[in-house]
């Protein structure tokens, strides 16, 4: 008796996630290569013992990038894995390589804008809902 759960994954959908769950690792890397450079190149130590540690408004960006992969990053890998098992081949493969591609871009993208300080403003759901709600009892 055969283990037959990833032999009923279309391949291109699995081969797809596990492209851009590269692509993320890399990425999640390259984030804490960075916090490694900016440490060095301000010259902030890691532990407490070899000096005294002051956040430094750069280092404290990469942190925040880390933290951030830490919560995004990882969930992904655990639903896009149930995604691909369970929804994933039932879907065309295009909107599938779409879904991860999306997922992909928008996290590098979050992470040059967090760390050049670029501020991208977002209305948050209770500012929508209140415009919603504005825009239904003017037209009445």
């Amino acid at each position: 008796m055969q283990f037959q759960l990833i032999r009923s994954v279309d391949d291109q959908v699995l081969d797809s996630f596990v492209f851009y769950a590269v692509l993320l690792v890399l990425k999640f890397m390259s984030s804490i290569w960075l916090t490694s450079y900016n440490r060095i190149r301000h010259r902030l130590p890691a532990n407490p013992e070899d000096g005294p540690v002051k956040g430094h408004p750069q280092l404290t960006t990469c942190e925040r990038m880390i933290e951030n992969d830490i919560e995004n990053i990882i969930p992904f890998f655990f639903l896009g894995l149930i995604f691909v098992m369970t929804g994933g081949p039932e879907l065309s493969v295009t909107y599938c390589k779409n879904i991860f591609r999306l997922f992909f871009f928008s996290r590098c993208a979050m992470s040059f804008c967090h760390y050049f300080h670029i501020q991208v403003f977002l209305y948050s759901t209770s500012k929508c809902c209140d415009v919603m709600l504005l825009i239904s009892n003017t037209t009445h």
